[in-house]
């Protein structure tokens, strides 16, 4: 019984071996030159749901194709070489830690020219300014996320403004844990309620929803997808009732989010829909008082 328990000890260390020198083989080096630096810290902002960044980089960008730790959201973002003036790459993968490359672009100004270089021999990342020389370590990954979505057939789709989204998502997360989404007529219903009160918001759409749709969603995880939304984004939202959610925007690079929806006792989604709909009617009942009175 030892014996064998070894073997497969032995065998296990020589995969695990032969993995790790593979990942070593297909590690991506990088000779990059950029003045684009906003969409770089958009970038890295879009991603910061993730612990750490698996990246994919061949000739046409730098991709990512990744679930959060907490397994909620699905993020796949395409940074394009077109971003930048010098693209010198060997293709591969590498991982870098979020919060340490956030750490390095906090500092790095919009109007800076920035070089950034693999040192493979030290497994270092520098990130090189006129003044200024930043190292960050980076490291082989065995291998990256299957790239394959979820499967649901969605039965309405939306695109809103995104910095309304963004401004009510940051708003409602200091007071409220959930928020539920409504696509209904011609306008997106964000409505949160718990036993201190409520927030309700009515985003107008320009086309007409073919079939109504509602889903709720834990803030938290949301606010981390509208992070890198400015007032010229536009959001694209594939919605059906009670099912994942997927949004998308381009912000100089391509992002697409899958988040799975919240449900439970305590966030009913039938309850919400007919108080955000009693609470627009009673609106829209006093603005006519109002008009006419």
């Amino acid at each position: 019984m030892t014996e064998e328990k070894t073997d497969a000890m032995v065998e296990a260390e020589r995969k695990a071996k032969e993995r790790a020198e593979e990942a070593e083989r297909n590690l991506a080096t990088l000779d990059l030159k950029t003045s684009n630096i906003k969409e770089l810290k958009n970038f890295v902002k879009a991603v910061d749901s993730l612990d750490e960044l698996r990246l994919t980089i061949d000739k046409t960008g730098i991709h990512l194709w990744q679930l959060d730790p907490r397994g909620i959201t699905m993020v796949i973002a395409d940074l394009p070489k077109t971003l930048f003036s010098k693209w010198n790459v060997k293709p591969g993968t590498l991982g870098i830690n979020t919060d340490k490359l956030r750490e390095v672009f906090k500092s790095i100004k919009n109007n800076s020219t920035l070089s950034i270089k693999t040192e493979k021999a030290k497994h270092l990342l520098n990130f090189i300014l006129p003044d200024t020389n930043v190292e960050i370590p980076y490291y082989s990954i065995e291998k990256t996320m299957e790239k394959k979505e979820p499967n649901v057939e969605f039965t309405t789709e939306i695109t809103v403004p995104g910095q309304p989204l963004k401004e009510f998502i940051n708003q409602a997360k200091k007071n409220y844990q959930y928020v539920f989404l409504l696509a209904k007529n011609k306008k997106l219903i964000l409505f949160c309620k718990n036993g201190e009160g409520k927030l309700r918001k009515e985003i107008p759409l320009e086309k007409e929803v073919k079939e109504e749709a509602a889903v709720n969603f834990d803030l938290d995880y949301l606010s981390d997808l509208v992070k890198a939304v400015d007032k010229n984004t536009n959001i694209t939202i594939d919605m059906k009732t009670d099912n994942p959610m997927k949004l998308k925007y381009n912000n100089g690079f391509d992002v697409t989010y899958w988040i799975a929806p919240t449900v439970g006792e305590d966030f009913e989604i039938k309850n919400q829909i007919k108080e955000a709909i009693k609470g627009i009617k009673q609106e829209k009942a006093s603005i006519r008082k109002r008009l006419h009175s």
